[in-house]
């Protein structure tokens, strides 16, 4: 694959940009460091917002439990404004450990909250205020 293919488009900076740091996570993880939790957080962070949430999933797993990466993932969805994904990764989360997953329950009944926000039109262009998907509206 030539440097003129992976660059064709109206802005390649954030593919080549995502590629680049693909490229470095895996030197890393390939390396002693591999065992330093921040690295695979980040990797999973980073894999999550590229859309390898399996990927990311497994990322995650090397420093906490499977549901806790499936709460992650859900939330980084859930800002990015994905609710389409967002609610089958926090139920993941809560099916996964159902009595002692609070954090994954909260989120959920967030997501409920920002769908009602979405659904009454506050939040989008003109209504008088811009939603922030971490849970405050600007005005």
């Amino acid at each position: 694959m030539s440097l003129t293919s992976l660059t064709s488009g109206p802005n390649p900076a954030p593919i080549l940009a995502a590629r680049g740091t693909r490229w470095f996570f895996s030197q890393a993880l390939s390396s002693p460091a591999s065992n330093y939790k921040p690295l695979w957080r980040n990797y999973g962070l980073l894999l999550s917002r590229m859309g390898r949430y399996e990927e990311a999933i497994s990322a995650f797993e090397h420093v906490e439990k499977r549901a806790e990466a499936s709460n992650d993932v859900g939330y980084i969805c859930m800002i990015e404004g994905r609710f389409d994904l967002v609610e089958q990764f926090f139920r993941t989360a809560i099916e996964q450990s159902p009595a002692h997953y609070d954090a994954a329950w909260q989120n959920l009944d967030r997501l409920q909250q920002l769908r009602r926000m979405r659904d009454f039109g506050i939040g989008q262009a003109g209504s008088g205020g811009d939603f922030m998907p971490g849970g405050s509206l600007v005005q």
